[in-house]
């Protein structure tokens, strides 16, 4: 498998780029609007946005983005907003506590805490979904080479190559036997069962050579 991680990396930033953009536009709505936050005393604001900030970067070191792998599933990531969002306002609660005892700050954290978690959720839905659009159109991808002839070897191309979100582009096999024969059984059992056509004729699987050319090739 060839690998493509300076891509995956630039998702991962810029879609942590904008955790940040969201938790700050969240903060500017009690910041604007909150008549407790207007009675705050000087330079309390400054601090409470900073301190936010700050523990956003703690959390995400611990709980970071993963919609930019491949095989995640949805409730990896949700157990992620969640470890995010708790880990974010329970740190920025405490902080700001040793900053400033007797600040009223709970009800406003909270407040932003449960938002933060409600609109992440919305955001990492619509990142994936752009995600899946990005690798379906043949951006970052990555080329397998598949190495072995069992049956098991036909069901892991078929969830690689026919689930294009996923960005995989299937190179061939190598292998000691033909798999046109129990691909052609596969193509028969899903017209038995689904009563509708295979798409296994419009892209074979490559052969590329048997085991011994494939240790040839890595030595």
């Amino acid at each position: 498998m060839s690998n493509n991680n300076q891509s995956n990396r630039l998702i991962k930033w810029i879609v942590m780029l904008g955790d940040f953009m969201l938790l700050n536009a969240l903060i500017l709505i009690p910041a604007r609007w909150s008549w407790q936050v207007n009675c705050w005393p000087a330079r309390s604001l400054e601090i409470f946005v900073l301190v936010n900030n700050l523990a956003l970067i703690l959390a995400q070191l611990r709980f970071s983005t993963i919609i930019h792998l491949r095989l995640v599933g949805a409730g990896d990531i949700l157990q992620r907003i969640v470890g995010l969002t708790v880990v974010q306002s329970v740190l920025a609660y405490v902080l700001l506590k040793v900053f400033d005892y007797y600040l009223p700050i709970g009800w406003i954290q909270w407040g932003i805490g449960t938002a933060f978690f409600l609109l992440l959720v919305a955001k990492r839905l619509s990142e994936r979904w752009f995600i899946r659009l990005y690798r379906q159109a043949g951006r970052n991808t990555r080329a397998v080479t598949l190495v072995g002839s069992d049956p098991e070897l036909v069901g892991i191309y078929r969830k690689l190559k026919y689930d294009e979100t996923l960005g995989y582009r299937i190179l061939g096999y190598y292998g000691e036997e033909d798999l046109t024969k129990l691909i052609s059984e596969v193509e028969e059992a899903e017209r038995r069962y689904n009563h509708q056509g295979s798409r296994w004729k419009e892209d074979q699987l490559v052969r590329l050579g048997s085991f011994e050319d494939f240790v040839s090739k890595i030595n």
